[in-house]
């Protein structure tokens, strides 16, 4: 399947832009075509707010050879790295180890200056803006009520959910993350080209009491984008740009998508470049020092990491979705360390503290609807943290 790029993409019904964006994937079309689709996906929106990088200050680069494994294993078989790569439509890899670019690579036409579309990545950007909000004061705690800030949710199923409830995807409210025509989740991605506000508020019903059952949801995170908007009285992407954008010495200006009234999409859609990405999992690797100063609390940090409560543990058990933990919007495959910011189509920023290691990966995969390879990418990061240790001197 190919895409016609004389289409007047921007004349498009958002649900058309919508229907395409996913038809891609399930129909395993190649990585340029879905990254251009990917790239259209403002024509979408409402709004495209630009997060300026005003102070850039690159990440200082040793570049090496045989980084790469050239296999991994996962699931007692041997796999081969460069077919995972390619098999993921892997646009842009940036490996930082000892806090300098260690690797660095890019596919269909990208360079170090293109975007990529965040998906999920952009949660954990928001829950580091919600621990920076908290340290400025215009949040008391975690313990608030979302209400205290939002009272509009008063009437929603988040009337009774902390602010913690909502970082750690446990608000119980139902609500669908299956990715399919009509399903919540669609119909959420759909409002930010009307109001996301109003979307939030059609939830009245509860699945779970908060605070106790784990369950994935958009909705939580693009809660929190109210939340920063009410308490802070900035757009968040302002408040982006000033407290982490500037002060970490982003590289590259980047965007967020918004919808008709200015909120940002906040469980989704901020673009900005592989280095910049894995800027922020420097930020977190050093306990939230970069660039000469303190950008985010360290305890914010280490609370953000905690999956200690029973339905954050990883592992099959009964409060929560997943076998994968959770803390405020970070994934954690096992008991390891390590963890994660994670996209659709396979987008990371890896972080690996033992082996001071940051992986940044930005992808286009084809089959990604059908099979996410999630846990065999935690596979070859692991891979190449043990390769790189063990070259060490």
């Amino acid at each position: 399947m190919t895409l016609n790029k004389t289409i007047a993409i921007s004349n498009l019904a958002p649900l058309k832009l919508l229907i395409i964006s996913l038809t891609l994937g399930l129909a395993a079309c190649s990585p340029p075509n879905i990254l251009f689709t990917f790239d259209q996906l403002k024509n979408l929106s409402g709004d495209v707010h630009t997060i300026s990088a005003t102070n850039p200050s690159p990440i200082p680069t040793d570049l090496q050879e045989n980084v790469l494994p050239d296999t991994y294993w996962y699931k007692g078989r041997e796999r081969d790295t460069a077919s995972l790569l390619r098999e993921t439509g892997t646009a842009g890899l940036v490996i930082v180890h000892n806090d300098k670019v260690i690797h660095e690579a890019y596919d269909y036409g990208n360079d170090e200056r293109s975007t990529f579309a965040s998906w999920s990545v952009a949660k954990s950007f928001t829950s580091a803006l919600v621990g920076i909000a908290i340290e400025d004061g215009y949040i008391n705690s975690v313990e608030d009520l979302v209400v205290d800030y939002v009272p509009e949710l008063a009437t929603t199923a988040y009337a009774t959910s902390t602010i913690e409830d909502v970082l750690e995807m446990a608000s119980g409210v139902d609500f669908s993350e299956t990715y399919m025509i009509g399903t919540d989740v669609w119909n959420l991605q759909l409002a930010i080209g009307g109001n996301l506000e109003d979307e939030v508020t059609q939830y009245v019903e509860l699945k779970n009491e908060p605070g106790t059952f784990n369950a994935y949801k958009s909705l939580d995170t693009q809660v929190l984008g109210l939340l920063l908007v009410r308490a802070t009285g900035q757009t968040v992407s302002s408040y982006l740009e000033t407290r982490l954008w500037e002060p970490a010495g982003m590289t590259n200006d980047a965007t967020w998508l918004a919808d008709k009234e200015g909120l940002e999409a906040t469980f989704c859609c901020l673009q900005a470049t592989t280095r910049d990405f894995a800027k922020l999992g420097l930020i977190y690797l050093n306990n939230g020092y970069y660039n000469g100063q303190q950008i985010i609390n360290e305890q914010w940090i280490s609370a953000s990491l905690d999956t200690s409560k029973p339905h954050l543990q990883p592992g099959n058990h009964s409060q929560s979705d997943y076998d994968w933990g959770y803390g405020y919007q970070w994934w954690f495959r096992d008991e390891r360390n390590d963890y994660s910011a994670v996209g659709i189509f396979n987008q990371f920023v890896y972080i690996d503290p033992e082996k001071n290691l940051v992986i940044a990966k930005n992808s286009a995969a084809p089959m990604y609807l059908l099979n996410d390879r999630e846990n065999e990418h935690f596979a070859l990061f692991r891979a190449i943290g043990d390769a790189l240790n063990s070259s060490a001197p």
